[in-house]
């Protein structure tokens, strides 16, 4: 068989071109090394900063207690309520406002219960040494007032029926007296008159001069 005669200066130029094209490529692995090892130097100090960060915020953070939570609260302090004191006076306006006296609107009180009421607040709480006995007389106490002009009206019609009457003040209240008359008896039945002629609810009381 006869082999095919193939020319020398095709296979020359095979040869320079594959050595051609494996020059060009060995360059490129090197520089893509260098390039690699130039990035890692500039990578890695940042890399371990991150590090160090991430390792620093996964520790848990102990805060102490600046002021230590109240176990207890604090007692509440009982403010002291002041108690109103009700006074005579204010004893004595309620009951005037409350009875209604006789048919001229006079603003009349009831004596009795007032007295009664005096009698309880001045009882005396410690033993006292008896005085010596003075001969007293007896009055009718007919009515109280606030207003002085009712009082002094009362006394009017008092005389005028033939009643001896007089104004005795004490503080804000005017009391009309009639009398005085030296024997009880006497007393009582001018309490009696007084009680069906113009429905007075005296009281009879000792009376010294």
């Amino acid at each position: 068989m006869s082999k095919a005669l193939v020319p020398k200066g095709s296979v020359n130029t095979k040869e320079k071109s594959s050595a051609d094209t494996s020059q060009p490529s060995d360059r490129r692995r090197l520089l893509g090394f260098i390039l690699l090892v130039i990035a890692a130097f500039i990578l890695l100090p940042e890399f371990k900063k991150a590090t160090q960060g991430q390792q620093e915020r996964s520790k848990p953070q102990l805060q102490a207690w600046s002021d230590p939570p109240a176990m207890f609260d604090a007692p509440a302090q009982v403010q002291p309520q002041e108690v109103q004191r009700v006074s005579l006076e204010d004893y004595d306006e309620a009951w005037s406002s409350a009875y209604e006296g006789s048919s001229d609107g006079a603003d009349f009180i009831d004596a009795a219960a007032l007295d009664a009421s005096q009698d309880l607040q001045s009882e005396p709480q410690t033993a006292q040494i008896p005085e010596q006995k003075v001969q007293s007389a007896f009055i009718v106490q007919a009515g109280t007032f606030k207003s002085e002009s009712n009082a002094r009206d009362l006394v009017k019609t008092l005389e005028g029926m033939g009643f001896r009457s007089f104004i005795k003040t004490q503080g804000e209240f005017h009391r009309v007296l009639v009398g005085p008359q030296l024997r009880r008896q006497e007393a009582e039945k001018a309490l009696s008159s007084l009680s069906q002629r113009l429905s007075i609810k005296g009281m009879i009381k000792s009376y010294s001069p």
